[in-house]
């Protein structure tokens, strides 16, 4: 029951994260993308549209975390393999989240377009590497509540 802070921390840690994440990518990947003109009297909408959007993919990235910790790491002896664990549980949910949109992104190899894609795939990398991050802080949650803590 102590850990309930903590994961509640962690899992609003990684959605907000990822949500800001993907929605600037995105943005950017329109915005840089050479085809593609962005609404400009319409901007604040194309954002709000794109937040939207980001909610879904970011509670698939947020989710998985609280999920396999408590699942697998009751008490966490070695906190880089927690890291590790916590970066790859995050890679197989951005490959879930973002399946099809990998593979309607093969059509912008196709045509050179790779702004587009390079803007993506950094956004999915940054949301990745924000697993890392947000289980270093996790740690330090739990040890500062279990310093707090009464021993009994």
């Amino acid at each position: 029951m102590w850990r309930l802070k903590p994961l509640l921390k962690m899992t609003l840690r990684m959605f907000f994260l990822s949500a800001a994440i993907i929605t600037v990518s995105t943005v950017l990947a329109y915005a840089l993308a050479p085809d593609v003109d962005p609404p400009q009297n319409e901007l604040p909408h194309f954002v709000l549209t794109e937040v939207i959007w980001s909610i879904k993919p970011a509670l698939v990235l947020a989710i998985p975390l609280p999920l396999v910790t408590v699942l697998f790491f009751r008490e966490i002896r070695r906190p880089t393999f927690y890291r590790f664990t916590m970066l790859i549980v995050a890679l197989i949910a951005d490959i879930v989240a973002w399946a099809e949109d990998y593979i309607y992104l093969k059509d912008y190899w196709a045509f050179q377009d790779l702004t587009f894609t390079v803007a993506i795939f950094i956004g999915s990398a940054l949301a990745i590497l924000m697993s890392v991050v947000v289980a270093s802080r996790y740690l330090q949650d739990v040890a500062a509540t279990r310093k707090a803590q009464p021993e009994v």
